[in-house]
């Protein structure tokens, strides 16, 4: 875990870290500030501050001998909410809305002062927000538009649902970072292949919507042609008529 640091490294970042914390620095701001210092890359030492942590909590003997204080230096893990929990978080947050609470306010109550779970909340609740906007069409002529849609139509309702997944994906994006970069390889592993999934059923939705506009396409060739033929079977008017 130590290749390629120094004791004297080790003990900069550490001492760097909380005097920072001190004064109320994020963590990241400290990765990065110790990168330009000492050439490694931020989240190469980002992932030792939080392995060494670990370790030195395992090893009394090494943290006295660097002569560093483990109570300045509290990793947060992070929670994860099952689908249960999330789902009754963000019924718990629409009831307090309604009641009249910001969202924040909301958040901020269910989150017991941990300013980060608040945060965690409050991104979420946004991102299921988003999911739960509904697509409103003119509606002109209610029947005719139960029997057809134009490409106008089908084109608007295409591009609602791209913005429906570009939002949630911006919403969620800035926290699936940390999150990842929390995760072991393991779920690294799996969060890769369900983002994949997730581009799948882009694709297989693009697909049918292009499928859809072509049957629509056809629909209207066919209404064409029969209104051709309706005018064109009509008797021819009487002459005496004006």
């Amino acid at each position: 875990m130590k290749q390629n640091w120094t004791d004297e490294q080790i003990k900069a970042l550490f001492d760097l870290i909380e005097k920072n914390s001190n004064e109320n620095i994020p963590l990241i701001k400290s990765f990065d500030e110790f990168a330009k210092t000492c050439g490694k890359n931020k989240l190469t030492i980002r992932n030792f501050y939080y392995s060494f942590v670990k370790i030195l909590k395992q090893n009394t003997v090494l943290c006295n001998r660097l002569g560093i204080d483990l109570s300045n230096h509290n990793v947060q893990h992070f929670e994860h909410f099952d689908a249960v929990e999330e789902k009754e978080l963000l019924n718990k947050i629409e009831q307090d809305v309604k009641g009249g609470m910001s969202v924040r306010e909301a958040c901020q109550k269910l989150s017991n002062g941990d300013i980060k779970k608040m945060l965690r909340l409050q991104n979420k609740y946004q991102a299921y927000k988003s999911k739960c906007k509904v697509l409103k069409f003119p509606m002109k002529n209610v029947q005719a538009q139960k029997e057809k849609l134009s490409d106008s139509e089908i084109n608007s309702l295409f591009l609602g649902l791209v913005k429906l997944v570009k939002e949630q994906a911006f919403g969620e994006s800035e926290q699936k970072v940390k999150n990842f970069l929390e995760y072991s390889s393991e779920e690294r592993r799996k969060q890769l292949v369900a983002n994949q999934e997730k581009q799948n059923e882009i694709d297989r939705l693009k697909q049918l919507v292009l499928k859809l506009k072509q049957k629509n396409r056809d629909l209207n060739l066919k209404l064409q042609t029969y209104r051709i033929d309706y005018v064109a079977n009509q008797p021819k008017p009487n002459g005496n008529n004006i």
